[in-house]
């Protein structure tokens, strides 16, 4: 296995498990603000678009002919497109922890 087949495998976890984690659509269909919905679109097509990148960095040599330095740029690319699905969810994650912090009510009351 090659250096660029073993990153595009790790790769493709962390985008999996990403992909799997992200319970952002969980709002409804109504009460979302258009700028974390806008965030949450732009997340899952990176995760999409990283995962295209990734099958493509690892289609075998008999499927199709692609030269190890054109595998390289699509590993690169993927791990550009999952780093801004990690900002993506990060951010979320702390505007919704601080959403949580500064609202917080007691139950019953």
């Amino acid at each position: 296995m090659e250096g660029v087949e073993r990153r595009g495998i790790v790769l493709a976890i962390g985008v999996a498990l990403v992909m799997v984690a992200n319970n952002a659509l969980g709002y409804g269909l109504t009460g979302v603000e258009t700028w974390k919905l806008v965030l949450d679109l732009i997340g899952y097509f990176s995760l999409a678009a990283a995962a295209m990148l990734i099958v493509g960095a690892l289609v075998p040599v008999t499927i199709a002919d692609v030269a190890a330095a054109q595998r390289e740029r699509f590993v690169f690319y993927a791990l550009a497109l999952f780093a801004v699905a990690l900002i993506v969810v990060a951010v979320l994650a702390s505007h919704t922890a601080y959403q949580l912090h500064t609202h917080q009510t007691s139950i019953g009351g």
